[in-house]
Order: C-alpha cells, then structure tokens, then sequence
C-alpha cells in the first residue's frame, strides 16, 4: 500500500538520539489509522513500548488540539516541541496556542524542504530541512541560544555543524 511506499521523515536513530538529548519522553501525533502507523513503527523499527504516547488519525483527527492534550496528559509535560511537515501540524500547535490556558511553551517546528516561502507568513517557529535537524534545533533552544521565531537560513547560520 501507499504507507509501505513512503519514506519515512525521521532516521531510525532518532529515539536515541532524542535520549541522548535529554528528552525521556515523546509522543507522535499522526493522521495514519493505526495498522498504517504499525507499518511505519515497523520501518523504522521502533517498538510502541518506547513512545509515551500515540494519538492516531482513528482517535483525532488534526488540526484538533485535543491530540496535543493527550500528548501533553501522558508525558505530563511542561513545555513540547512539535516536529511537522504539514499546514494541519502547524495549525494543530497555532489551534493549541489560542484556545488553550497558557502555561504550557509549545513550539512548533515545520519540515520544509523547498516550502518555507509558502508557510513563512503563518508565525511558525522555526523551519528545518531535515527532520535530523530538528534536534539540533531543540538542543539550542534547551539552552535558550535560538530565539522562539527563527526561519531557516538564520537557523542553519547558527547551528553547528555536524559531527
């Protein structure tokens, strides 16, 4: 099927890597049902055991900020980084930010080889080409280095270089 097909945005490592930043706990919010997110846990050969929460499109659809909630509810987080590659990922943390209380730092980071043009008026926090880069990113703003808003040549201007 169509999910077999496709590439996934994320490495295989990246769980690790995640830990290996400090972050223990993570979520995944996904517009698949769930035998396609099993195909796609299956390809990148993550086991569900490691993710704190799972929110499938059969549960809630987005842009619904009520995937966040849960997210949020099962990690019991104090502040959330939001990797997407779409306009509803983006709408679903804008949706969050306006009807939710604040207390909770959400931030929003979009996926967009070759897209930042069309999304850049939309306020969102910072652009990567790569879903890799994302934790490059979220390592500078742990360390308050990187301000909220960054589009992505001033981003990829600060960041380190790999390895």
């Amino acid at each position: 099927g169509y999910a077999d097909n496709e590439e996934p945005l994320a490495s295989h490592d990246v769980i690790e890597r995640l830990r290996a930043a400090g972050i223990q706990q993570f979520g995944i919010i996904t517009g698949r049902n769930a035998i396609e997110l099993q195909a796609g846990l299956k390809k990148l050969r993550w086991s569900a055991h490691d993710i704190a929460a799972i929110v499938t499109g059969d549960v809630i659809r987005k842009p619904d900020p009520a995937c966040l909630d849960l997210v949020i509810d099962a990690v019991d987080a104090r502040s959330v980084v939001y990797v997407g590659d779409t306009r509803d990922d983006w709408e679903l943390v804008r949706r969050y930010r306006s009807e939710r209380a604040p207390g909770i730092d959400v931030r929003a980071i979009i996926v967009a080889s070759g897209q930042v043009i069309r999304y850049r008026h939309l306020g969102i926090d910072a652009f990567v080409k790569r879903t890799d880069d994302a934790l490059l990113l979220i390592e500078r703003w742990k360390e308050n280095a990187i301000p909220k808003r960054s589009l992505l040549g001033r981003l990829m201007r600060r960041l380190p270089a790999p390895g």
